[in-house]
């Protein structure tokens, strides 16, 4: 790295709106969306899909899921906030056509699982119900 490259790293960011504030350059958000043309397949072998599934209604036990387009969501504790990132992210390793929304609010977490049409049996395998517009009646009778 040269000096002058040095130099422009270590200068702190000032925004020329407001001389006053300094804020942080944007950072790059991460999509973890599916890819289009990825297959609906999924790597794990029977156990491990197994245990997966076990983690999945551990993490979801006590919530009611509400059907949405594509998915269903579910409204829980901001307690199992990294317990539903790491599990997703894991999830999107054996299965990329899964796509997981988390959003954190005052009330809790939100956390959404969609996926393709083309995917129902899988999805349903792992959440226990079909993506989208299942109610919570539909999926524990």
């Amino acid at each position: 790295m040269t000096d002058e490259m040095d130099r422009t790293a270590r200068r702190p960011y000032r925004d020329p709106r407001s001389p006053s504030v300094t804020p942080l350059p944007s950072a790059r958000l991460l999509d973890l969306r599916p890819v289009a043309g990825v297959p609906i397949a999924c790597t794990l072998t029977g156990e491990e899909k197994a245990a997966r599934v076990g983690e999945w209604r551990e993490l979801l036990d006590g919530a009611r899921p509400e059907g949405i387009a594509n998915g269903l969501r579910w409204r829980l504790s901001s307690t199992r906030a990294g317990r539903a990132a790491e599990l997703a992210s894991a999830e999107q390793r054996c299965c990329a056509f899964f796509d997981f929304t988390l959003h954190l609010t005052a009330g809790g977490l939100i956390f959404e699982a969609h996926a393709p049409e083309e995917a129902a049996g899988l999805f349903s395998d792992v959440f226990g119900a079909p993506p989208g517009g299942t109610s919570a009646a539909e999926i524990h009778p």
